[in-house]
């Protein structure tokens, strides 16, 4: 193991408010710290204002099983944005739940780390969000893509038809065109059509911006661009 403390000096900040959890998180995070050139800090998150904040690199923060429709899970993340501007945050939660991963998303924190990822994986998550770039995970994100799929429809939004959310409950579980077809009793060609017509209507450019367009609901063209940077991220890390 290369050791760059030397190279860089640079803090991570690691903030939990629990100081059990804490500690555990510290021995799988201080050998990735080490490698990555860091110097590891802690914080219970009582005080950001506090916190000196100059040579932060990266902000932890381990919120548990909360998400950000928690008002404290909302303030810590708020501050910390505030305490340490444009420095890249990284939220670790205990929820895989899709509502928690958009929210965290649309309050600008740069990678949700769900604690059901191995420690290597999450650790090279940690090192593709210090290079710059951004991870969220795709699969939590499909789970309720076909019910997210039906309410827009149902409120004008999507208009798609009864086989495109078909359609779009497979893309979900990661089925190929030919095993969509087979599921669906249709022809390959016809899978392929149907495919092309919701990336029309959606906005989007292939088939993980479909299941994910669906479930966050937002407006198509901010969608494609935010989901490129998540797809980039997870190819990276896989």
């Amino acid at each position: 193991m290369s050791n760059r403390i030397n190279e860089s000096v640079r803090s991570a900040i690691l903030i939990d408010s629990l100081p059990f959890r804490r500690a555990g998180l510290v021995n799988v995070l201080a050998p990735w710290a080490l490698e990555e050139g860091f110097r590891l800090r802690q914080s219970d998150g009582a005080c950001l204002a506090d916190v000196e904040g100059d040579d932060v690199s990266l902000v932890l923060l381990s919120v548990g099983g909360e998400g950000l429709a928690n008002p404290q899970v909302a303030q810590l993340v708020s501050g910390a944005r505030a305490r340490f501007g444009g420095t890249p945050i990284a939220l670790f939660s205990d929820s895989s739940d899709g509502p928690h991963i958009r929210a965290a998303c649309e309050s600008g924190v740069d990678a949700y780390i769900p604690t059901y990822l191995e420690p290597t994986t999450a650790l090279k998550a940690l090192s593709f969000v210090v290079a710059g770039g951004k991870f969220f995970p795709p699969e939590s994100l499909f789970e309720s893509a076909a019910a997210a799929a039906e309410r827009n429809a149902q409120n004008g939004g999507l208009r798609l038809t009864q086989r495109q959310h078909d359609i779009i409950e497979a893309l979900q579980l990661g089925q190929s065109n030919k095993m969509i077809a087979r599921r669906l009793n249709i022809a390959e060609a016809t899978v392929k059509i149907h495919i092309r017509q919701i990336m029309r209507k959606l906005g989007v450019n292939n088939r993980t911006q479909i299941a994910l367009a669906v479930l966050t609901g937002r407006d198509a063209p901010k969608t494609a661009a935010a989901l490129d940077s998540i797809r980039a991220a997870t190819d990276q890390v896989a």
